[in-house]
């Protein structure tokens, strides 16, 4: 197990996102084939899935740092790091959303983290980080 620093949240690959989209895709493809043909219920599914793959936001943050209150460090898969102001954090159960301005180019950033992307110490930090804000 890597040690890292209380205040490091080192992202790992998770699954619930993907098993999210599915759910909602599968509810989808129930939905229409109530009103619709099983054929064109399938098409509409199969190309939301394309779309919602091709379209989905693909971060590359690998790690996060809490610097001050409002600073955090963000490191990309490149170890290319960015210093950001954390606008906003919300917690929906398995979901933490954090959102982020670049102080230079003032683009906002809203990275979601899934419970399974951080090991059980990291998440705990992390909603008691939320309760805090």
């Amino acid at each position: 197990m890597q040690h890292t620093h209380p205040r490091h949240f080192d992202l790992e690959t998770g699954l619930l996102k993907l098993l999210l989209m599915i759910t909602v895709l599968l509810c989808l493809f129930y939905v229409l084939k109530q009103s619709v043909a099983v054929y064109w219920a399938l098409s509409i599914v199969l190309l939301t899935a394309l779309f919602s793959f091709y379209l989905r936001p693909k971060s590359s943050i690998r790690r996060l740092s809490h610097l001050t209150e409002d600073l955090w460090s963000l490191e990309d898969q490149y170890q290319h790091r960015t210093q950001q102001r954390l606008l906003k954090i919300q917690s929906l159960g398995i979901a933490v959303f954090l959102t982020f301005v670049e102080e230079h180019t003032q683009n906002k950033t809203t990275l979601c983290i899934m419970q399974d992307q951080l090991n059980h110490q990291q998440w705990c930090r992390l909603q008691r980080l939320v309760r805090h804000q």
